[in-house]
């Protein structure tokens, strides 16, 4: 394989899009080429991209397709980069691994396990790399932290928790139940995933509550609390504000309590208590997706071994999911996610169904239906 690893995007109706669009730049081993609009409608993509396909191309020097695989066949492409909708990665995924391309997947990769064991097998078969976006991995106060919890700075952690607070995203497809995954993955792959990464220890049961508080008229939750308990014997809680339309950067933290120290996340600090004193540290800034797209572009050359993997992303994908089967359910779901037909129900995503019978529309006194 060449020393720079030749890129394109499939779809252009997401935020990543522009992360893509900065990481080309950033990241020396990479050579960004082209996207692909998959037919969408030029309204289509300038709402979901807030810009115009010409000028997304233009600032970032790209070729434009509709057709995906014509861009593939036509610019030599050796990977792609999937920024669909939600409810199309893991289709597009596959295709591209059966075509010999490595793939990297916005979140939420998946939303339910059937997807990424789909995305898991077709990575293996076909022996390329396919990485799930995992943004806190490459976090810089987050990684410390982590650095810090194995190093045995604070013991065995005990307790956790973490809040979030971000706005709803609508649009052609975000505003679209069947299409977007929803604020539990959508989020919930930043904060699960602190979770996993920091208590250093598997999830085995959670609780959650959540609705939608501000937001009338959509199916979308916009507020959430969850307990989860730890096989360590540790113990978590989540916040996620989904529904703030406002700066509210100090509702987003991150505390963790073990038996020798804690740990507090905020902002760009990361504050460590011991029993020698407190220490607050500013780790040197990332750029969380940049570094994440660097990791899939090293992992794709073999310059270095990938610091994340599908594996992962499922471990969090079913945290995820576990948020919403415990609010659906109104009880407490063990994980791994059982078989139960109720659970697996509780846990997917939306479907049709879900929304009952559309009321028909109003006949006018006189008319024949």
């Amino acid at each position: 394989m060449s020393d720079k690893l030749r890129v394109g995007l499939i779809g252009t109706v997401s935020a990543f899009n522009d992360h893509f669009g900065h990481s080309i730049a950033a990241i020396p081993e990479m050579n960004g080429v082209a996207a692909a609009t998959l037919g969408r409608s030029e309204n289509y993509v300038e709402y979901s991209l807030m810009d115009s396909v010409e000028n997304y191309a233009q600032k970032y020097n790209l070729q434009i397709y509709e057709d995906p695989w014509e861009m593939v066949e036509r610019e030599g492409l050796q990977a792609v980069y999937l920024t669909t909708e939600d409810h199309l990665l893991a289709q597009y995924a596959i295709q591209s691994a059966k075509r010999g391309l490595h793939v990297f997947m916005h979140k939420p990769w998946a939303t339910n396990l059937e997807d990424a064991d789909a995305v898991i097998a077709a990575a293996q078969e076909n022996n390329v790399v396919i990485l799930p976006n995992l943004p806190r991995r490459f976090t810089a106060t987050h990684v410390y932290a982590q650095q810090q919890v194995r190093a045995g700075v604070i013991g065995k952690p005990l307790m956790m928790h973490t809040s979030h607070s971000h706005h709803l995203k609508f649009g052609p497809w975000k505003s679209d139940p069947l299409k977007a995954g929803g604020a539990e993955f959508e989020v919930g792959f930043y904060d699960c995933d602190t979770h996993r990464m920091l208590m250093d220890a598997d999830p085995i049961k959670v609780y959650c509550v959540s609705g939608n508080l501000q937001h009338m008229g959509i199916p979308f939750v916009d507020n959430l609390k969850a307990t989860v308990t730890y096989d360590n014997g540790g113990y978590g809680s989540l916040s996620m504000y989904f529904g703030t339309d406002f700066q509210f950067i100090r509702g987003e933290c991150t505390e963790l309590v073990g038996e020798d120290g804690a740990i507090r996340i905020v902002g760009n600090q990361v504050i460590i208590a011991t029993r020698d004193g407190e220490t607050t540290i500013e780790p040197d800034r990332m750029v969380m997706n940049t570094e994440d797209i660097r990791n899939w572009v090293h992992a794709c050359l073999g310059i270095a071994e990938s610091k994340t993997s599908l594996e992962e992303g499922r471990k969090t994908l079913q945290l995820c999911m576990a948020l919403r089967a415990s609010s659906r359910l109104g009880e407490a779901v063990t994980l791994p996610l059982d078989d139960r037909p109720e659970v697996r129900k509780a846990a997917r995503p939306y479907e049709l169904s879900d929304f009952g019978k559309m009321p028909e529309p109003p006949i006018a006194a006189g008319v024949k239906a």
